[in-house]
């Protein structure tokens, strides 16, 4: 019996509500903040920097609720968030009743946001060949010789490195990491098998995971 597991990776940035404590408008313009100094923002073919002169209290502020970036640049400060996965696709391959199939992927996550990044899982059907599904995991293992499909982790930010989670169209967090990171890596490791009364077939679905920064 053969399986074949697609993969999408989708990352999303969501970006924290900005709020403005005055502005300016008239018939013709609309200043949505102002600052008494001087500054500019310089680009080259490596470089992008946003510099001020004279202007008081340009800094970032943060408590267990709040980050404020105070002063010009601060109210520009762009936010970054990349995500990678290693592969497409993980093909099972053949099913045993006597052996627990595994395939690994990796997602490298680079997120500035102070409170780190989120990573989630969904499905757009179960596990299936037509009618027939293998069933997800349900009670935290993927064990042999039962019928059973789920996903665990490796990493500093994985949710399941010591069980195992079934995939359902419902987001689940599988990653989660509350710091700024920089090429952080989650494995991903898609666990199957089979019992004697698990319907032959070439089962497949796709799975997506979506990357956040939380803010």
């Amino acid at each position: 019996m053969k399986c074949r597991i697609y993969i999408l990776l989708t990352a999303m940035l969501l970006m924290p509500y900005a709020a403005w404590a005055e502005t300016m408008s008239s018939t013709n313009y609309h200043m949505q903040l102002d600052s008494f100094g001087s500054g500019a923002r310089s680009t080259s073919t490596n470089y992008s920097l946003k510099d001020d002169i004279g202007v008081i209290g340009s800094d970032t502020s943060t408590s267990t609720n709040y980050q404020v970036n105070d002063g010009i640049v601060g109210a520009f400060q762009d936010g970054v968030l990349s995500a990678s996965v290693s592969a497409g696709s993980v093909d099972l391959g053949t099913l045993s009743t006597i052996t627990l199939t595994q395939g690994r992927i990796e997602i490298i996550v680079t997120s500035d946001a102070m409170s780190g990044y989120t990573i989630r899982a969904s499905e757009d059907q179960p596990l299936s060949d037509g009618a027939a599904t293998i069933d997800a995991v349900a009670d935290g293992e993927v064990t042999i010789g039962s019928e059973e499909y789920g996903l665990g982790t490796a990493g500093t930010s994985g949710q399941y490195n010591s069980s195992d989670v079934g995939i359902s169209s419902a987001l689940t967090i599988i990653a989660s990491a509350s710091d700024p990171v920089t090429s952080e890596s989650t494995a991903v490791y898609f666990k199957a098998a089979i019992s004697g009364s698990t319907t032959a077939g070439s089962y497949s679905h796709i799975v997506t995971f979506s990357t956040v920064s939380n803010f």
